[in-house]
């Protein structure tokens, strides 16, 4: 029997160890960017962590090697990543840290509940800590994904660990034979590990998600855009076609002094020339075409619309990003105005010295003095979609160092941005 108990913890120390290395790899994923890194090289340097680590400990099992290891080989796995050498260091003790943490609590749990197996138990619940720790740091820091999941879905993902801890301590202390008990806890392990899985594919399918719809907004800008171009070039063909036309009709009006006729003629000549929609004319394709394209649905509502757009074409600033914060703007205004029996909406934007002001004024039946979390939370009909166009302006915002301040005042909403950009 002992050497099947030997086995046994062989085994799951081994599961244990694998899953650690899962954790590290989550932690890592935080802080270091992945997209032009060679998978094939990563997944070999976490195999090799895998493997050293666990010849060390069962070769020698001496704490202090055990954690020189994992310092070294946490930083080694960290070179795979395009970074520099201070944060490497930096990430490989903190991750170190955490584990110390997670074992240090799950210790003193021990120590209280007066288990036995207490090496044995004592892996599995630092592990689990350790992960939901890394799960809360990766909410705190890398909250793109953490915003789209909705609040029961993180119910489940902290109650799981808690419930699985809790149960653990019922299988050690109960009268359940070693091999059973490993059985229990290993089940209890796979069980955390899915519902894991699940958060990341949940995570995945909301950007997914997002970034589709946020694709399609595009594309219908886009089409918009063609549209009006196409509208744009007709209308200067079919003037200079009749140019020679019209000039000779000016001249005898203005031989006649028939000032009012000549007023009248010229005015149905810029009329014919101004396009209906084309609202932004700066030459960047990405913010022309998401401005023109809102800012006619808008018209098309019955909506009062003025535009001051000043955008230089040399603007260091992600078509992405631009894309995200006046969509949601307008997505927003839009979303406001149709409560409205007088409609409009008014955008003024400017840089000066490197500083991009946005200003987004709109009507809106909402009470004054609203906070700004709540003029979005109720002003839309999808309840899972509550506050996120919001986070996702805010979080756009303060890649720039910038500001972001939202009121109602008298019926009418405005929102102010500032964001800081190299010129």
């Amino acid at each position: 029997m002992g050497i099947i108990n030997s086995y046994y913890c062989l085994a799951m120390y081994l599961i244990y160890n694998a899953f650690g290395i899962y954790v590290i790899f989550k932690f890592n994923k935080i802080f270091f960017d992945r997209t032009n890194g060679n998978k094939k090289i990563e997944l070999l340097a976490y195999i090799v962590y895998f493997v050293v680590t666990s010849i060390v400990y069962l070769s020698w099992n001496l704490p202090i090697l055990t954690v020189v290891t994992n310092l070294i080989l946490c930083f080694a796995v960290n070179c795979v990543y395009n970074s520099n050498q201070i944060k490497r260091l930096v990430m490989s003790i903190l991750i170190n840290a955490i584990f110390f943490l997670s074992e240090s609590i799950s210790y003193i749990i021990m120590i209280k509940g007066n288990l036995k197996n207490i090496e044995f138990v004592l892996s599995f619940i630092s592990t689990l800590l350790t992960f939901v720790l890394v799960l809360i740091l990766e909410n705190i820091i890398n909250n793109k994904k953490t915003e789209k999941v909705a609040v029961v879905h993180w119910e489940v993902i902290f109650t799981v660990p808690a419930i699985s801890i809790y149960i653990a301590f019922v299988l050690v202390s109960s009268s359940y034979l070693f091999v059973q008990t490993s059985l229990g806890i290993l089940g209890l392990l796979s069980i955390n590990f899915l519902i894991f899985y699940l958060y990341d594919e949940i995570a995945e399918i909301y950007e997914i998600k997002y970034e589709k719809a946020l694709l399609q907004q595009k594309n219908k800008a886009y089409l918009n855009e063609l549209d009006l171009i196409k509208t744009s070039n007709e209308s200067l063909r079919s003037l200079k076609h009749d140019l020679k036309n019209h000039i000779l009709t000016l001249e005898s009006m203005t031989e006649n002094n028939e000032t009012e006729k000549t007023q009248k003629y010229l005015g149905k000549m810029r009329s014919e020339l101004s396009i209906s929609g084309n609202y932004s004319c700066t030459y960047n394709y990405s913010l022309d075409s998401i401005l023109n394209y809102k800012l006619q649905k808008a018209k098309e509502l019955g909506a009062e619309v003025k535009a001051n757009v000043n955008f230089p074409q040399n603007l260091e600033i992600e078509q992405f990003d631009i894309t995200i914060v006046l969509g949601n703007l307008l997505d927003n205004a839009i979303e406001s105005i149709q409560e409205c029996k007088d409609k409009f909406i008014e955008l003024n934007i400017n840089v000066e010295r490197g500083v991009l002001f946005i200003n987004i004024k709109n009507s809106t039946i909402r009470p004054d003095n609203v906070k700004a979390l709540n003029v979005w939370r109720t002003s839309k009909s999808q309840g899972e979609n509550h506050g996120f166009g919001l986070k996702q302006i805010k979080k756009t915002i303060d890649e720039y160092n910038g500001g972001f301040d939202i009121f109602i005042k008298n019926n009418i909403c405005e929102a102010n941005i500032m964001m800081y950009i190299k010129k």
